[in-house]
């Protein structure tokens, strides 16, 4: 594809496109692709970060800061939609009567033109996303792809491949995901998420089966079959699906499951059965129940472009995973220092789990709730999931694009804690936590830091590495 072949609603992206917030992993990701494919791309963004830093050496002019000036010789704007409507560059634009595009309407535009792999769902998005496009590119299917995150063992959160396999997460955060047509459909999981945008459950539900009715004819959807409510909207509307749906999950009622699943050394290990064929072993390095279940949907879509089960069970075990899932950062004083981008209560217990299976002396987990919203409606969640850690700490609730909710505060958390008999400190900084971790810390402990603002910090500063 050439610059002057991409449209978006029929209009032609000419440049230069100016990206405002352009640190995003989205949209550093895009930002990447569009330079790649003969644009010219500029952007800026509050603060530089791993993305702004990759993108300027690629030659990408990223400001850093928002001023009405850095978008003078932009023809196109793309925007997040961490953005708000008050941002100058935005109102600017506006004014001036330039095109302008959120985010999720240029992904769109990719992916709609390709062979495209949309994975979505409340968990699991990016590390199966990751995998894919990590098995795809050793496979030689040449992929072009953007991840949630930074793939530790090729680098980056984006390639352009010479194919037409387009591989991307689905963001249903803000209903973006609808605007998608993939041939290839992967939902892990359903949970009550978002519902500041969807305002019940009901609702994102649908906004899901609206999804699945966007794949492309002939195309096949690859669903979590152990979610209960992935597994109910097939059950109410499979007549009225097209797609060849395969249900993955550990359960035997799925169309492809695995089985024998232990651990081995560090490494998880199963059997993959696949139509009632037992297909052979799998050994990777990812812990967890629930890696094993990004890594069969993985497979899944493997196998359906043709990858071969053999090819597969020699490529995966190659897999170091994804920066901030779960990533082992080093060790202090002889405990290990691990971070995990978890912000849900699920995903909290799942890294808590992976925690448990290194049996750790004690576990010390430091958590930044992630916007007032979430915090709001899950505090109860967040202090059950945090319950089981023999050191929990609270930092203040990293805002994001939010406004604060008068109340609202991470010490709420400690309150429920100490409410299931559960004693929990609280911080009003990192410094303090650094601080009071480097008093505290004994050999073969776990320091887990979890959340999805800037929480990885302590841990870097703890090992010296800021």
């Amino acid at each position: 594809m050439t610059a002057n072949q991409l449209s978006v609603n029929n209009y032609k992206l000419r440049g230069p496109i100016h990206f405002i917030g352009i640190g995003g992993c989205s949209m550093s990701g895009i930002a990447y692709i569009l330079f790649k494919k003969g644009y010219k791309v500029q952007g800026a963004d509050l603060q530089e970060n791993s993305y702004t830093k990759r993108l300027t050496e690629l030659g990408i002019k990223v400001y850093i800061g928002h001023k009405k000036d850095n978008i003078k010789d932009a023809k196109e704007i793309v925007y997040s939609n961490a953005v708000s409507c008050g941002n100058e560059e935005l109102v600017l634009a506006k004014q001036k009567g330039l095109e302008i595009f959120p985010r999720g309407q240029i992904l769109a535009s990719l992916m709609n033109s390709s062979a495209g792999i949309a994975i979505c769902g409340s968990h699991g998005k990016t590390t199966t996303s990751s995998l894919i496009s990590f098995l795809f590119l050793r496979a030689g299917l040449e992929p072009t792809f953007i991840v949630g995150g930074n793939v530790i063992d090729l680098d980056t959160n984006a390639h352009v491949g010479k194919s037409e396999l387009f591989i991307a997460e689905a963001d249903e955060s803000d209903g973006s995901f609808l605007m998608l047509s993939p041939l290839f459909e992967i939902i892990t999981n359903i949970e009550e998420e978002h519902l500041d945008y969807y305002k019940n459950f009901e609702n994102l539900k649908n906004a899901f089966l609206k999804y699945i009715h966007n794949i492309k004819n002939g195309g096949s959807l690859i669903a979590g079959g152990d979610d209960e409510i992935v597994k109910n909207i097939l059950m109410s509307h499979k007549k009225n699906i097209k797609a060849q749906i395969i249900t993955y999950g550990i359960c035997p009622t799925n169309l492809i499951y695995a089985s024998n699943i232990h651990t081995d050394n560090g490494k998880t290990c199963f059997e993959v059965n696949f139509k009632g064929k037992n297909l052979g072993k799998i050994k990777m390095s990812l812990l967890g129940i629930h890696n094993v279940k990004n890594a069969l949907a993985c497979i899944a879509v493997g196998l359906l472009n043709g990858i071969k089960f053999k090819e597969i069970a020699e490529i995966l075990p190659g897999f170091r995973g994804v920066s901030r899932r779960f990533q082992i950062k080093g060790r202090y004083k002889g405990a290990l220092i691990v971070d995990d981008y978890a912000h849900h209560p699920t995903e909290i217990k799942a890294a808590i789990q992976m925690v448990e299976e290194l049996k750790p002396k004690r576990t010390i987990a430091i958590f930044q709730p992630h916007r007032y919203t979430r915090t709001q409606y899950f505090v109860r969640e967040f202090a059950k999931a945090l319950k089981k850690v023999d050191v929990p700490i609270l930092i203040p609730i990293y805002a994001a694009s939010e406004k604060p909710i008068p109340g609202v505060t991470s010490r709420l958390i400690c309150e429920h804690l100490e409410k299931l008999g559960t004693p929990a400190l609280h911080f009003e900084n990192k410094k303090e936590v650094v601080a009071y971790l480097k008093k505290t810390i004994q050999p073969n402990d776990i320091v887990l830091t979890v959340g999805a603002g800037d929480v990885y910090k302590i841990g870097e500063e703890l090992l010296g590495k800021n």
